[in-house]
């Protein structure tokens, strides 16, 4: 589709901007008619081709973070809907900013078959009608149909009132808006996905194309996406409000009267888990011959709980089982709660799920690309984000201390998060490591190949991944978000990366000072600690230094990119990272300081969302899979000048941020100075002429001459009102720097 700007002399004696695909789409930015809210209806019909048979109503209506007001309107005609013709109006301060949609045109009302349909069944007749736009022997048409909701396979017919032909199936699912409890950041909004069918709801964002599976109970390894999908369960729920998971269900105290029998002296207890609909969501095993207290661990079972669930106890018995009341949960988010009736006493445990951080977390991390970035995706096709709770059958570790992306066979990206240990490390769903990961899918699909994951590219690729997850997190959390990377998942350790300090990345590594001190005394376990003992041992602050990386480049804890061993981790690539990390966080807030190689440095911050906009662009366009820092130097300085300008002061604390991390390119020297102040009289002219470069300065000086990759070619003494030459050679573009500032000279 192309759009055209054209004068528009009848009704608006200006020019406008519209478009227009011949198939009732279309786009009018018509800020400059100053069209109140109150008018807009009225000039449809004006701006549009269609009837007076024709009427629009307000089927939404949402002010967004902007403050812009935007209104979407149903089109109907003669009293039917029109499937899919919807208007959306965008308002700034109630007056129409541009306008689209799609609309059924008066051209098009002639396909409609208006007559009054004469029907055999009177179960179809007494049907809701619709008009739907559909194509008939290869032309687009309009026929009114009868809408029948197919609920059992999970689909909508349109079928024609005159002919009775299937003219358009749809399907019944679609996303919703729900909440949900997460571990990290409490309840938070989302979507999930609505089946008719049977009334559940589960993890899939079809607005966004996420889904979120449970692979815990599979053992298939690397399979294609689709069979994973098939082999994963998925999480159902019969609510918009996704609380806790049951974790563990305790009997503390049971009186005999409900259970007790001659021949069986001893209970049989077990449990089963209802919704509040009395549907059996779990049935524990029966714990034999075993009176109170007796417990059931239920972590791995994933049983979402909704107010209003009850937990029934039961006694087994060979004819009937004895039932031994229940008890409402009312609250579901984490805690342990206890229960108390004449027949028993318990406790109930719930946790915060993993898969409601991943699954709103992923909502976060897309809604962040496409409304900051313009991306749609990772790979920026929208295909669909497949992610996976504690994926068992491929990992082959139920505490996966772990989270990462990874492409199937057939190049389909999907998402991998680990359930942690317990001890270390909790699930690792936190939003920075979901940002970190669906970063590094981006990387790999920038279009020139992504980053090769070793050396000094690999570095930037988790660079990026660390400063996209972070962006994210601060997008997302704002005042609440901070620079650390991992800080929610780590147990007892503060974080695992730093970005405002990454020389002093820290971890609180408690449990492994206590094992270290209980074998220093040969005791066996930590239970042999005095009270005493455990009093001093809680008053140590076992803050350590952990994992440190470089701030300047090859500076301090900059590791050996020539050793590409596993243990050196493909040439440092987590640990040289911390060097365009630190870049970016003195891009985005500024800072002063001075640097391994001894330099000072102040630089003046443009803000994360300018800083990161100018380092997903040298992502994006300008770095090769081989890159280097110094080609980020470059592509960011490119970027830089591409957003904001030559020389601008964005492009300027680019700079500086690389000098304060080592790496100064004196090529870019040319933006502290001011070049407009530079006097004709000072400045040298230039000019090629048979590849030799020719430079008349009127000052005593020296001229650096330097190539496109910023290599110097050249040193020229230079003295007043006379001309120097040096031979440059063919089609190049070289940089001239004197002490009077720097210029560029296209030599052809």
């Amino acid at each position: 589709m192309k759009t055209k700007c054209f004068i528009v002399l009848l009704l608006f004696p200006f020019w406008t901007c519209f478009s227009n695909n011949h198939n009732g789409h279309f786009f009018m930015e018509l800020a400059s008619l100053s069209v109140p809210k109150s008018a807009v209806i009225d000039s449809l019909y004006k701006w549009l081709d269609i009837d007076g048979n024709t009427e629009f109503k307000e089927i939404r209506n949402e002010k967004d973070e902007l403050g812009m007001l935007h209104i979407a309107y149903q089109q109907y005609y003669g009293g039917i809907p029109v499937n899919g013709s919807i208007v959306l109006a965008h308002f700034k301060n109630n007056i129409l900013q541009n306008i689209n949609g799609v609309v059924m045109r008066t051209s098009d009302i002639t396909e409609i078959n208006q007559k009054e349909a004469t029907l055999k069944s009177t179960s179809i007749q007494s049907l809701p009608t619709e008009i739907v736009s559909c194509v008939i022997n290869g032309k687009k048409t309009f026929r009114t149909c009868h809408k029948i909701e197919d609920f059992d396979k999970h689909k909508i017919v349109y079928v024609d009132v005159e002919t009775k032909d299937t003219l358009k199936i749809l399907p019944t699912s679609y996303h919703i808006k729900s909440t949900g409890y997460t571990m990290y950041n409490g309840w938070q909004e989302m979507n999930c996905k609505y089946d008719n069918n049977d009334n559940t709801y589960c993890l899939e964002d079809t607005e966004r194309n996420i889904l979120t599976l449970y692979g815990g109970n599979t053992t298939k390894k690397y399979l294609d996406v689709t069979n994973k999908r098939d082999n994963c369960s998925q999480y159902y729920h019969t609510s918009t409000r996704w609380g806790g998971i049951l974790t563990n269900i305790k009997i503390t105290w049971s009186a005999e009267s409900w259970w007790y029998d001659l021949w069986d002296a001893n209970p049989d207890f077990y449990i089963k888990i209802k919704d509040p609909q009395g549907n059996l969501l779990y049935s524990t095993n029966v714990i034999d011959d075993h009176k109170a207290p007796v417990s059931w661990n239920l972590k791995k079972q994933f049983i979402f709980l909704e107010e209003g669930s009850s937990i029934e106890i039961y006694d087994d018995d060979a004819t009937s089982d004895s039932y031994g009341g229940n008890t409402i949960i009312s609250v579901v988010e984490p805690g342990t709660y206890a229960w108390s009736n004449i027949k028993t006493q318990g406790t109930f445990t719930i946790e915060a799920d993993p898969a409601i951080d991943a699954h709103w977390g992923m909502q976060r991390v897309y809604d962040f690309y496409k409304e900051k970035l313009g991306r749609n995706g990772y790979n920026n096709l929208g295909t669909m984000i497949y992610q996976f709770i504690d994926l068992y059958g491929e990992t082959g570790d139920h505490e996966l201390c772990n989270a990462y992306y990874s492409l199937d066979r057939n190049g389909i990206g999907y998402m991998v998060y680990g359930l942690g240990d317990g001890n270390e490390m909790t699930p690792v769903v936190a939003l920075d490591i979901m940002g970190h990961e669906f970063s590094h899918s981006v990387t790999d699909f920038n279009g020139q190949g992504g980053l090769e994951y070793k050396s000094e590219s690999g570095a930037l690729n988790e660079s990026f991944a660390d400063i996209l997850g972070t962006a994210i997190e601060f997008y997302t959390l704002k005042e609440n978000a901070n620079w650390e990377i991992g800080e929610d998942v780590m147990k007892f350790e503060t974080n695992i990366r730093n970005m405002k300090d990454p020389k002093n990345a820290r971890y609180i590594i408690r449990e492994k000072f206590i094992q270290e001190f209980v074998m220093g005394f040969g005791l066996d376990d930590s239970t042999q600690l005095s009270t005493e003992t455990w009093e001093v041992i809680n008053g140590i602050d076992y803050t350590i230094p952990y994992a440190p990386q470089p701030d300047t480049y090859k500076g301090e804890h900059w590791e050996d990119t020539e050793d590409l061993s596993e243990e050196n981790d493909n040439g440092g690539v987590h640990t040289n990272s911390g060097v365009q990390n630190y870049w970016f966080y003195l891009l985005s807030e500024g800072g002063a300081g001075v640097n391994d190689n001894g330099d000072s440095y102040n630089v003046k911050g443009i803000g994360i969302d300018k800083a990161t906009q100018i380092a997903y662009r040298n992502l994006i366009f300008y770095l090769t899979p081989q890159a280097t820092y110094e080609d980020a130097v470059d592509g960011s300085m490119s970027a830089a000048k591409d957003l904001y300008g030559e020389a601008s002061s964005e492009q300027k604390s680019v700079y500086d941020a690389w000098c304060a991390v080592g790496l100064c390119n004196e090529k870019y020297e040319f933006i502290n100075q001011d070049v407009n102040d530079i006097s004709d009289d000072k400045f040298p002219n230039s000019y090629v002429k048979d590849e030799v470069l020719y430079i008349l300065s009127k000052v005593d000086t020296e001229a650096l001459i330097y190539d496109i990759l910023g290599r110097r070619i050249s040193t020229l003494s230079l003295k007043a009102n006379e001309w120097s030459s040096t031979y440059i050679g063919t089609n190049k573009i070289v940089t001239i720097k004197t002490s009077e500032g720097a210029g560029k000279c296209l030599a052809r």
